[in-house]
């Protein structure tokens, strides 16, 4: 299977500011051996981008959760339409998995550049009061203004099926060495 991977994708703002066209991408096709137990890349929402640059979505200030959903959630979670994490609906939800905190969220610029990659320390979630069962895929999204507005960030799918949680263990999202994120 050959697969494109994106090493670099840079978007272009409409002068409304509600939408981006894409401008360029470099890319190359990649065919060898990849570990699809291993979670896969964080994507980034269309929404989350005009939120951030609206300010609606501080990285570094605004509180990040992550919340873990079921494998029958795959057509909401990859929509990059989503604007927040509602829009899933709540039978989508992974029972027994309270949403993690993200921590040490930064900004910083890539060495010689003015690339900014968001970094934020490995996320671990444990499964509480009963399996957490048919997990698939994570959701990051910023908290907004009341406790009801939970704005999506960034979505990876964490296996390439479904997997179980059992009462009291946890499951371990470790952060990207190059960030889940850059920002050209």
């Amino acid at each position: 299977m050959i697969r494109k991977i994106y090493t670099k994708s840079v978007w272009q703002m409409t002068d409304t500011g509600m939408d981006f066209l894409p401008e360029e991408s470099e890319s190359y096709d990649y065919s060898g051996p990849v570990a699809e137990c291993a979670a896969g890349t964080w994507n980034v929402y269309d929404t989350a981008i005009k939120k951030i640059l609206n300010g609606t979505i501080v990285l570094t200030t605004s509180t990040l959760r992550c919340r873990i959903f079921k494998a029958q959630a795959a057509a909401s979670v990859s929509s990059f339409a989503l604007s927040t994490i509602t829009q899933i609906g709540t039978t989508n939800r992974a029972a027994y998995m309270s949403d993690y905190t993200l921590s040490l969220n930064t900004l910083s610029v890539l060495a010689g550049s003015t690339t900014l990659k968001f970094e934020a320390n490995n996320l671990v979630i444990t499964a509480s009061g009963g399996n957490a069962t048919s997990l698939m895929y994570a959701v990051v999204y910023a908290s907004g203004a009341s406790a009801t507005v939970l704005h999506a960030l960034m979505w990876c799918k964490l296996s390439s099926a479904a997997f179980p949680v059992t009462d009291t263990n946890t499951l371990t999202i470790t952060a990207p060495a190059t960030g889940y994120f850059v920002v050209y």
